[in-house]
């Protein structure tokens, strides 16, 4: 039996290559889509979750009030690690960790890579493969380092390097004790290629620094022991910095299953992040496979006038229903198989440049068998849910009506194939009118005054080489032509930089203690190197003014949140610690170009800084100017690389995030308009199959072929204005709850929701009026031929 529905379904197959492509088209690009989409959030799901100690693991985490609100932030002082592994006995261990950007080297080779510094039961905690060596048993000497598989070739060409040397920045012989497979990309420490210990990293602190309570910067990871309630050493931790220091702040754990996918937090509590965009994608791969599965079931009941009188004669022959279903179900499945593979091939083809677009590696595993088994399972569902309404419909047919000649097609004017239709472009027009909306938030941010001058502006990270002979390299550069000013800060203008409370100053009131501030350092010639404004007062200069080691900027916004009337002279203290305001700089962005600018201190001082600005030359070009301050930087770092970063691309990577979103969206909504006008080309060729002897009559009274058109086409356009109807009110509440997550964002506008009702209809004309036209062109004889 089975052998028989094949070999007739083959037949009727070949018979209709037209039908059979299209069919095959919309279902593989349906399933294409849905496939990249479910390998992306297979990702995501998966992100820092495939440790074999997941469930135990956890993140410290601070929840404090200031600027009216509760908001959490993570990192911890130095000794609160030592601290609960020793008074807590629900903690197996606890382990810190911190990036690392050292130079290193083997004989002549020299290499700049990024790393970390981490407690020795680090790898207790993450059970990253292990190629050589025994890293649980070794780790945390502190002459010894764990290498990845890449650093190790790039080093030494091999990874049987146990034993061996690698030299750290040129001042330190470390000994190999470890190769790590390379770290999974779906992990936060995908870029770390070599693994130092804490203790090593420590020795390089001063004593005030490792026993501070205050200095809270660093990432602390727990591990719990096992059949621990979290809920109830977050009881027992909370109060450990009031009590300790009597820091207003509360202590809890945050665990890794939620570490990737709930980062957004509102009033104290984490409600979202990355989880909202993969129930987004999660909810558009479905729809698209269910479109490409009704354009299947449209164009296979626009055929069903053409099967009629095959179904009438094999019932008639004593076929039962469920033989005739089994004959429909098995074209459907020949078809999602041809569709399936297909769409395997076009993952394959469009997956690295899906991978472009993701900033991923997302990959296809195919030697592994369960891949093949849930591709099968995949294509089987797809075959059966889009064969299920035809073989139903068209095995319903009465035999008696179908052979008399009186059969006739429903004509209900809403039919299952005109809701599926308005359903198709319903989600067709949510897809297109986000998209639209996504880019005018992502224009509205970047045509944004940032307020400094971020052109040929370029930032390098300080090491101790730089430290020590900074003032002669910051002369260097300006005498040589390269720059024409240069300044030293504790942070970028495009991340996160350190922020505190705590603050006071004349005429604030115990509650202004709870007011934040971010804060950045500079030595001088801040406000030429940025391109910021004086607005009161004067900049920073430590080379002129001693004192101004202790001098401070405010921006606008920090004015105003103090409430000063004449902020020049104004004495700003924090514990011991005190500041005297030189100058008022105005409002720009130093980190999000979405969210409101901050209030921001601008402190003098001595050593703590991190990066060098500087302001490059414009009577040179950026290459000149690049070669003249890599030859002053090789100068102090004759072995090391020369990094730098243009200060006008770490602004654009503020946007990466949602241009992502927004090609995403676009490249989804353009795949589902394709199947949808796939499915709406079914319903027009239904159309015109039913009504093709009134279309005979009509010519033949005069109707011209203009009429039959507009006869032909109303309809269509009748069910997207439907679709655009019930759309546009979805589409206004998703994104207005997206843009909610903006403090600096658009208005919905009108226009958006009308330029996407004209496309819509634009884009179901074209399509309809292939059909429309070969109807109304037809030769009115033929369709009349049997009246």
């Amino acid at each position: 039996m089975l052998r028989n529905y094949l070999k007739i379904a083959v037949r009727n197959l070949a018979k209709a290559k037209g039908f059979a492509f299209i069919n095959i088209a919309g279902l593989a690009i349906g399933m294409a889509a849905a496939v990249l989409i479910i390998l992306w959030i297979k990702d995501e799901l998966t992100y820092d979750r495939f440790y074999a100690k997941t469930d135990r693991i956890y993140e410290v985490y601070n929840r404090g009030d200031f600027n009216e609100d509760t908001h959490l932030w993570p990192n911890a002082a130095n000794p609160l690690a030592p601290l609960l592994k020793k008074d807590y006995p629900e903690f197996e261990t606890v382990v810190r960790y911190t990036g690392a950007s050292l130079l290193l080297s083997v004989n002549e080779n020299y290499l700049k890579s990024d790393g970390l510094y981490a407690d020795s039961d680090f790898f207790h905690v993450f059970d990253f493969p292990t190629l050589q060596g025994n890293v649980k048993e070794t780790f945390g000497s502190n002459d010894g380092i764990v290498l990845t598989e890449s650093l190790a070739k790039k080093l030494y060409g091999s990874i049987d390097i146990i034993g061996k040397n690698v030299q750290v920045d040129s001042t330190k012989s470390l000994t190999i004790i470890a190769v790590l497979e390379d770290l999974p990309e779906n992990t936060r420490f995908k870029h770390t290629e070599y693994f130092l210990s804490w203790d090593y990293f420590e020795a390089g602190m001063d004593k005030e620094t490792a026993e501070s309570w205050i200095n809270i910067k660093v990432p602390t990871l727990a591990l719990l022991k096992s059949n621990t309630k979290v809920e109830n050493v977050n009881e027992k931790i909370k109060h450990i910095l009031e009590d300790v220091q009597g820091i207003k702040s509360e202590l809890f754990l945050h665990p890794a299953t939620k570490w990737h996918l709930y980062s957004k937090q509102e009033h104290g509590a984490f409600t979202g992040g990355r989880i909202d965009t993969v129930r987004l994608f999660s909810v558009i791969a479905f729809f698209i496979l269910l479109i490409a599965c009704i354009n299947f079931m449209n164009l296979s009941t626009a055929r069903s006038a053409n099967r009629a009188k095959e179904v009438g004669v094999r019932k008639v022959m004593g076929a039962q229903k469920k033989m005739l279903m089994g004959q429909f179900l098995s074209e459907s499945i020949i078809l999602a198989l041809l569709a399936g593979f297909t769409a395997i091939l076009l993952v394959f083809i469009s997956l690295p440049t899906f991978n472009t677009l993701l900033g991923k590696k997302l990959f296809v595993n195919v030697a592994d068998p369960h891949f093949w088994l849930c591709s099968l399972g995949f294509i089987l569902f797809t075959g059966v849910l889009a064969g299920s309404y035809p073989a139903f419909f068209l095995s319903s047919f009465k035999p008696v009506n179908v052979l008399k000649g009186v059969f006739k097609l429903p004509t209900a004017r809403f039919s299952a194939r005109k809701i599926l239709v308005v359903f198709q472009f319903v989600f067709a027009i949510i897809l297109i009118i986000s998209t639209f909306i996504i880019e005018d938030q992502i224009n509205h941010a970047q045509n944004r005054q940032n307020g400094y001058n971020k052109e040929h502006l370029i930032s390098i990270p300080m090491n101790n080489n730089l430290r020590e002979h900074y003032e002669a390299f910051h002369q260097e550069l300006i005498y040589g032509g390269a720059a024409t000013s240069v300044t030293r800060s504790s942070g970028t203008l495009t991340n996160h930089t350190f922020g505190s409370t705590n603050f006071s100053w004349p005429g604030s009131s115990s509650d202004d203690l709870d007011k934040a501030f971010v804060a950045l350092t500079a030595d001088g010639d801040f406000k030429n190197t940025m391109g910021i404004k004086i607005l009161e007062g004067r900049d920073i200069d430590i080379r002129q003014y001693k004192t101004d080691s202790s001098a401070m900027l405010l921006n606008e916004a920090a004015v105003k949140t103090m409430g000063l009337q004449n902020p020049i002279g104004t004495i700003i203290k924090n514990g011991d610690q005190q500041w005297q305001v030189v100058g008022v700089v105005n409002d720009f962005i130093f980190y999000s170009p979405y969210q409101s600018i901050n209030p921001l201190f601008i402190l003098g001082s001595g050593d703590w800084f991190n990066f060098i600005y500087i302001r490059l030359n414009p009577n040179h070009s950026t290459p000149e100017n690049l070669m003249l301050a890599e030859d002053v930087f090789k100068k102090y770092n004759a072995n090391e690389p020369f990094t730098y970063h243009f200060t006008d691309e770490l602004y654009a990577k503020s946007f990466e995030n949602e241009e992502r979103t927004s090609k995403l969206t676009g490249l989804f909504s353009s795949l589902t308009i394709f199947i949808s006008c796939l499915g709406l080309f079914g319903l027009a060729a239904y159309t015109a199959t039913q009504r093709r002897k009134e279309i005979g009559v009509r010519k033949v009274l005069g109707a011209k072929v203009n009429s039959i058109v507009h006869l032909l086409s109303k309809d269509f356009i009748k069910l997207v204005l439907i679709a655009f109807i019930i759309a546009s009110p979805i589409a206004y509440y998703v994104m207005d709850t997206w843009l909610q997550d903006f403090n600096y964002r658009i208005s919905i506008t009108w226009y958006t929701f009308f330029s996407t009702g004209v496309l819509a209809i634009m884009i179901a004309l074209l399509t309809v009026s292939f059909q429309a036209l070969k109807a109304a062109l037809a030769n009115p004889v033929n369709s009349l031929r049997d009246e």
